[in-house]
This record gives C-alpha cells, structure tokens and sequence, in this order.
C-alpha cells in the first residue's frame, strides 16, 4: 500500500479493497476529516437520459430552488457557496442526479436551520482571509474554481466561490489565481474600512505556504512563466505591508 500527501490532497493506492477502508476509518477518528467520494462530480454527463426523464425534469422547479439557494448562499450561509456554485451550472440541461444534489443542499439546510452567523465586540477587529483552490475540479472543461472567506468580529463578512476565467495548467497556476482575486477582495476592504478607522495589515492564511513562497519569488521554472504579473501583485502588497502572510496552520 502507498500513500501520497500533498497540502490538503491524500491518496491511497492498493489492490487491499478491506485495507483502505480500515486506513479511512482510523484516519477519520484521528483527524476531523472527511472520505470525500472522488467519483461524485456533477457534470453535463448526467443531463437528461432520454425524452422521458427530459420531459419529467421539465416538471421540476430546479431554475426557482437554485435561485432561492443562490440568495441564501450570497447573504447568510456561506458554507453552501460551493454547492450552488456547482448546481448552478445545470440549469439548461438538469438531470436527475442534478435534482438530487439540490434537494441534498435543501435537506442540508433543514438539518441546520440553528446555524448562523454571528458577530460579537469580544472578537477580533483584524481582517483575515482564507483561500483555496480546487484544481482541475470541473469534469467537463477542466476549469479550476476559486475560493475565500474573510471574517471580522467572530464571523465571516465576505465570501465568494466561483470558476476561474482559464485553464489552469497546473495546481501551482491555480493557486496563483486564487492568491491574487483574493488581494483584490482584501484591498477593497482595506479601502472601505481605512475611510471609518485607522486600518490594519490584512492577515491572509493559506493552504499551502509553497504557493506564497513562490508567488514572491522570481519563477524559476519554465512553466511558471506565464504567471509574473500575478507573482509581482503578491509580492508587492506583502513588501508594502497591505497583506501579510500567514501558514494557516491548523495544529493539527
């Protein structure tokens, strides 16, 4: 059995079917840590199959829940953000397995009607952003997808999930990607708080540190090339003390 380790990324490689359930299961109670099925990925694979179930989602009020999910995800529930994000894109072509990852979300939703976000003057005043990018994620295009929260005062004030504009060639690439789209949305707050109190450095944590070190850093690698303006928007908010830079660590 071999079993590799990348930032956030872990996989397990045996022919020991029985082996890897029982390496799950002991990891799952070590660490708060989820077995994440790989082979559930919504595509456009899944669209109708056939007249009839075309005609049955025709019945179906998918375009009016995902609205309703969209609102929700946009103002108050940020951790549905990447599932709408990703059921959003069936809406001309819905299938069965798409109606069912919404009406998952919906049952999700029910389950933690007590969940909410809340604010308190005991918490920190400091700005901090998370990132994260999920490569390669979409199965049809292979487009990556970007990711980040910041949060003040105990909650979370912003947040955005959504499709990266380009194919990125590598993990590296799409890190560089989110990295930067999220100094954007950090110097907008660094604006706007900046006209009501004197402001302070954005903390970004990351989920991978390489990236950072990278991204402020001539690119040494041929491949790497095609991302300096990226790299030098990184650098220079972190050299002018706008962002600094944290490893996320999570202690465990």
């Amino acid at each position: 059995m071999y079993c590799t380790i990348y930032v956030d990324d872990f996989l397990i490689f045996t022919k020991d079917r029985q082996l890897k359930q029982k390496l799950k299961a002991y990891l799952c109670e070590q660490f708060k840590m989820k077995d994440l099925d790989p082979s559930v990925r919504l595509g456009k694979s899944m669209g109708p199959n056939g007249p009839e179930e075309e005609a049955e989602m025709k019945k179906v009020p998918f375009k009016e829940a995902v609205g309703c999910l969209s609102f929700a995800a946009q103002v108050t529930r940020p951790d549905i953000s990447y599932a709408v994000n990703a059921v959003s894109q069936f809406c001309s072509n819905t299938g069965r397995q798409h109606w069912e990852a919404v009406k998952k979300i919906i049952s999700f939703l029910k389950g933690t009607t007590t969940k909410k976000l809340e604010y308190s003057k005991r918490g920190s005043s400091e700005l901090v952003g998370f990132s994260d990018a999920d490569w390669g994620g979409d199965p049809d295009n292979r487009m990556s997808t970007t990711g980040y929260v910041f949060t003040m005062q105990g909650g979370a004030i912003s947040w955005n999930v959504k499709k990266q504009p380009t194919v990125a060639l590598s993990s590296c690439e799409a890190e560089y990607m989110t990295l930067s789209r999220t100094i954007q949305e950090a110097m907008w707050w660094t604006n706007l708080r900046s006209q009501i109190f004197e402001e302070e450095p954005v903390r970004q944590p990351r989920s991978n540190q390489h990236r950072w070190k990278q991204s402020v850093q001539p690119p040494n690698e041929a491949r790497e090339h095609s991302l300096p303006l990226r790299a030098r928007e990184s650098e220079g908010r972190s050299d002018e003390g706008e962002v600094h830079p944290d490893d996320g660590s999570t202690g465990l």
